[in-house]
C-alpha cells in the first residue's frame, strides 16, 4: 500500500490502487524519499528501446511528477548488476529518449526537465543489460 505519492500535498497517483510496477500502475518516486527496488522483481514487456535491443527484461517502471519550471536529476545506485535507465513522458519502449547507459555497476544519472507552468509527468524505466537483475536505489534531487 503506498500512499503519498504526488505533488504538492495532492494524491496524484496513476492509476491508483496498488502499484506493480508496471504501465498500469508504476511505482511512484518522490524526490526527498529514496526508492529501493530490485529488477527481478519487473516484469518482461519489452525486448530493447532506440538506443539498443538487448534488453529482454525484467523491467521495472516508475512516475515522477516534475514541478513546474524546473530539473530534476535522477541517480540510480546500489547497482550489483548492469542496470539502465531510461525515461519519456508517455509508457512505450519507443518513446524512451531520455537514456543514462553506464557500464557495469556505475550509477546512473538522467536528467527530467519541465519548462512549462504545470506539472510533468515521466516514465521512468529501470531495465538490466542482457536480462541482468540487481538492487537498486533510486534518489532524485529537485533543481
Amino acid at each position: 500500500n503506498n500512499v503519498g505519492c504526488g505533488y504538492n500535498g495532492m494524491l496524484n497517483c496513476n492509476g491508483g490502487g496498488m502499484q506493480d510496477g508496471t504501465c498500469n500502475a508504476p511505482f511512484v518516486i518522490t524526490c526527498g524519499q529514496n526508492y529501493d527496488g530490485n529488477s527481478a522483481n519487473g516484469n518482461s514487456n519489452w525486448g530493447g528501446y532506440p538506443a539498443g535491443n538487448d534488453y529482454p527484461g525484467p523491467e521495472v517502471i516508475h512516475t515522477i511528477v516534475v514541478p513546474p519550471n524546473s530539473t530534476i536529476n535522477l541517480t540510480m545506485s546500489g547497482l550489483t548488476a548492469d542496470l539502465d535507465i531510461l525515461a519519456g513522458e508517455t509508457c512505450d519502449n519507443d518513446n524512451l529518449t531520455i537514456t543514462d547507459f553506464q557500464f557495469g555497476t556505475t550509477n546512473e544519472m538522467i536528467t527530467l526537465p519541465n519548462a512549462t507552468g504545470n506539472p510533468r509527468t515521466y516514465f521512468v524505466v529501470v531495465d538490466g543489460w542482457e536480462g541482468a537483475t540487481s538492487p537498486y536505489t533510486l534518489s532524485c534531487v529537485n533543481n
